[in-house]
């Protein structure tokens, strides 16, 4: 952190497959908070002011801790398609695997590594000339759009759930909402993880309500059920 003092962009290395993850520390140097503390190894804490852009460039698909809705709005996904062979082992592939494919570049080394960093000195400068246009009309592609709403929903549970399952028929017919957060439940354990869900109704109701979910009291036989409203469960 105490290298981000005063950044605007960060452009981060590959990490680890096993050690990504996007926390809370997202929200605090790309959302404005403007002023946090960090300190090096064995020193005091030190005021850093840190409000950038960080590029993340990554083989292994990310996962999201503590996500929300302020989290969710920073994310774009860029998918890249292509991918890089060294020249020197062209030869060696199987030409009818790969001599026709599109998505098989050559690596061009020059550009790897710490090479790049003679040409930072003109890049800058391109960079700034490019800056300097009006941007405003550009739309973000559609590829960039479903890759950034596959990578939301993959560690989104609730909400994956939600489009699997609940289908919105706008009418009166009421599924009790216990029955809907043990649907929930069983579907969590069987297809993100057998561990003890520490996640109780409360918190299911709550997440409801942030996707709109139309939640109200219906009578059954002599009580009050807090119920779905017009939604059906899929099969």
């Amino acid at each position: 952190m105490m290298d981000l003092n005063k950044c605007r962009i960060s452009i981060c290395e590959e990490p680890d497959a096993r050690s990504i993850n996007i926390t809370g520390d997202a929200k605090a140097i790309t959302g404005n908070v403007g002023y946090i503390k960090t300190r090096y190894l064995y020193k005091d804490l030190q005021t850093v002011y840190v409000d950038l852009l960080p590029i993340i460039n990554t083989n292994d698909k990310l996962t999201i801790s503590n996500l929300d809705n302020a989290l969710i709005d920073r994310i774009l996904v860029i998918p890249f398609t292509q991918r890089f062979v060294n020249k020197m082992n062209i030869s060696i592939l199987s030409s009818t695997q790969n001599i026709d494919n599109s998505s098989i570049k050559q690596a061009n080394t020059m550009w790897q590594g710490s090479h790049i960093q003679i040409y930072a000195e003109a890049l800058i400068h391109i960079l700034i000339k490019n800056y300097q246009k009006d941007y405003t009309s550009l739309e973000i592609p559609q590829s960039v759009i479903h890759a950034t709403k596959h990578f939301i929903m993959r560690c989104d549970h609730i909400a994956r759930f939600l489009e699997k399952y609940i289908i919105d028929k706008n009418d009166n017919f009421a599924i009790p909402i216990d029955e809907v957060y043990s649907l929930y439940k069983g579907w969590f354990k069987n297809f993100v993880s057998t561990g003890a869900l520490s996640y109780c109704l409360k918190d299911f109701r709550m997440d409801l309500i942030k996707y709109n979910i139309r939640i109200k009291s219906v009578m059954s036989s002599d009580h009050l059920v807090e119920s779905i409203v017009g939604y059906r469960l899929a099969k």
